[in-house]
């Protein structure tokens, strides 16, 4: 039976197919999408549209995806412009999500681009991967692996609308584990990822049954998956933010004073933080007696 969490909680699942030599990552979110749209409407930015939320939450379901793969606080950065917006996403391993959606402020562009950034322990940079956009977040994430990481991987999203205009996505990521023998070739399964309604599945049934369809050979249970809740979700703080004020010239933060404070948005999720005239002037005196 489908409990009530997976129906109604944002879940990524995880799993080795034993013996078949795949590593899944898959995510089922019906409320991250609309936490972002949520967040980013405000006096300055206009309700997002059904179509470009649903068009985030498959990117993002993508990069949820992908930083499944990694461990405890490597993420994933993905960048999308464009002929008219801006698509930015951030997951963590550990199931933190964040970014928009909204119009690229530089104008049109006549190219779209995907960027990737890998943020690994133990490199010096992000790993980074650049191609031109194919139009879709399945063959943009497909295109992706393919090129980058080299791996016979395969990649299936879907989102859909429910109640109130709001926004569900489910995606599922197969990849084989390389030096593991594998009885037969990942692409022999694509005719099932192809024929798979996987939301509507997901929904009713749970995604340990796409899985079982997807792998019929093997019976795939709850204790062979390890699940974890996907939330939007940012870090950033007032107190990040009054840091950055330190950095200014005395003379603007006297001018910040007899504006009689300042409001500083997050970038990454919209959140607002106002800094008042007194805190601001603490802030000038203790420069100037530096």
């Amino acid at each position: 039976m489908l409990q009530a969490r997976e129906k109604t909680r944002d879940l990524v699942t995880r799993c080795f197919v034993n013996g078949l030599g795949y590593r899944v990552a898959a995510v089922y979110a019906p409320n991250v999408a609309n936490v972002m749209r949520a967040k980013w409407t405000d006096q300055h930015n206009p309700v997002l549209s059904t179509q470009d939320t649903r068009e985030w939450s498959e990117y993002m379901a993508g990069a949820t995806m992908l930083s499944a793969f990694f461990k405890g606080e490597e993420r994933v950065k993905m960048s999308l412009k464009n002929a008219s917006h801006h698509i930015q996403v951030e997951a963590m391993s550990v199931g933190e999500v964040r970014g928009y959606t909204r119009p690229d402020p530089t104008g049109p562009t006549a190219y779209s681009v995907l960027e990737v950034d890998k943020v690994l322990y133990g490199a010096a940079k992000p790993y980074k991967t650049i191609l031109s956009s194919m139009g879709s977040a399945q063959a943009d994430w497909q295109m992706y692996y393919d090129v980058s990481e080299q791996v016979p991987t395969i990649v299936k999203i879907e989102s859909g609308v429910g109640e109130n205009d709001a926004v569900a996505c489910c995606g599922i990521t197969v990849q084989e584990l390389p030096q593991v023998e594998k009885p037969t070739p990942l692409q022999d399964r694509l005719r099932l990822f192809e024929a798979l309604d996987m939301l509507e599945m997901v929904q009713s049934e749970g995604m340990l049954s796409v899985l079982n369809v997807l792998f019929p050979e093997v019976a795939i249970s709850a204790d062979d998956c390890k699940r974890m809740p996907v939330d939007y979700y940012c870090r950033c703080s007032k107190e990040r933010f009054v840091m950055r004020l330190h950095q200014l010239p005395a003379d603007d933060l006297h001018d910040l004073v007899s504006e009689g404070g300042v409001t500083m948005s997050c970038n990454y999720c919209n959140a607002a933080y106002f800094v008042d005239a007194n805190q601001v002037q603490a802030i000038a005196v203790e420069k100037m007696a530096k």
